[in-house]
């Protein structure tokens, strides 16, 4: 979806800056570790923002919140509609490094979709996909733990900066950022489990103004769990196919891209006295706009200034 929206010249450039990239961090190999580790991000981060400028529209994210199925049911409807969304995918990582020098979001202006995703879930799945899945360049340019450390579920996503308070921080900066603006929208991942139609169509109507009913619903079932983890087995067995849609090992069901697909779990990974601290952590720092409230599950609906 994302590399369709350039134009010819934007292609080169886009062409040129990557291996620009490729080549000043080869040289820059003897430099100090963050000295190299900023140069990096700050190269990416300039590729985005080509990407971003043929874009009419984007969805930000933490990892691990549903992105990929979002992405797949959109690339679906557009082909099954024949319409063209112009949507472009980002956790909002690499771009901070370059843009924002006014004061302003880089995403004012056009539309803008914030899915969100319980912080505790977004930390679990990041716990396994960190474990299983993360190559070791992206650990180092986004400062992970080393894997080798003997890091405990509960330890990662409550006191590792790269568990809960990541999240957090992200959805608190993204709640300020579309607060009042009538181009922004929030689209939380449970309700899209809860009914993938009606949120499909609400993020379409905002994209585009109108909705093909047919094409949601084919869409919705082209990107079923069932399906993605299907074809994820399948480029297992793929040699040329891309690493980013196989999973780290077959044999293990944690190490899939699409793990479980639940919306809650990560409740079931903790004993009560942990649980209650994690909903203390989200009580105490997390914006109530998302409506993450401590309870069994978040309410349908209930997000909101």
């Amino acid at each position: 979806m994302q590399s369709a929206r350039l134009d010819r010249l934007d292609s080169l450039r886009l062409s040129a800056a990557v291996r620009l990239r490729k080549l000043l961090v080869k040289g820059a190999r003897l430099l100090p570790d963050e000295t190299r580790r900023r140069l990096e991000r700050r190269l990416r981060g300039r590729e985005e923002a080509l990407q971003i400028a043929g874009s009419r529209a984007f969805v930000v994210s933490c990892a691990k919140s549903g992105r990929t199925w979002l992405h797949v049911m959109l690339d679906a409807y557009e082909a099954a509609s024949g319409r063209d969304l112009g949507v472009f995918f980002t956790h909002d990582n690499y771009i901070r490094d370059v843009t924002g020098g006014d004061g302003r979001p880089w995403h004012a202006g056009r539309r803008t979709i914030v899915l969100a995703r319980h912080p505790a879930d977004v930390a679990v799945s990041m716990f396994h996909h960190w474990r299983h899945r993360m190559t070791p360049r992206k650990r180092w340019i986004n400062r992970y733990p080393d894997p080798a450390r003997d890091i405990a579920m509960f330890d990662f996503v409550l006191r590792e900066p790269a568990g809960m308070k990541h999240a957090i921080a992200l959805l608190n900066r993204w709640a300020v950022e579309i607060d009042g603006r009538e181009d922004a929208l929030m689209v939380r991942y449970e309700d899209m489990r809860a009914d993938p139609r009606r949120e499909l169509a609400r993020i379409v109507r905002f994209l585009d103004g109108t909705v093909d009913e047919a094409a949601i619903a084919s869409a919705v079932e082209f990107g079923s769990f069932e399906n993605m983890q299907r074809r994820e087995r399948e480029a297992a067995a793929a040699p040329d196919a891309p690493r980013q849609l196989r999973p780290g090992d077959v044999a293990n069901p944690q190490s899939f891209k699409a793990r479980s697909g639940e919306a809650g779990g990560w409740r079931r990974q903790f004993d009560a006295d942990q649980v209650s601290q994690i909903d203390a952590l989200v009580a105490a720092n997390l914006d109530p706009y998302y409506g993450y409230a401590p309870s069994a599950a978040p309410v349908a609906g209930a997000a909101g200034r």
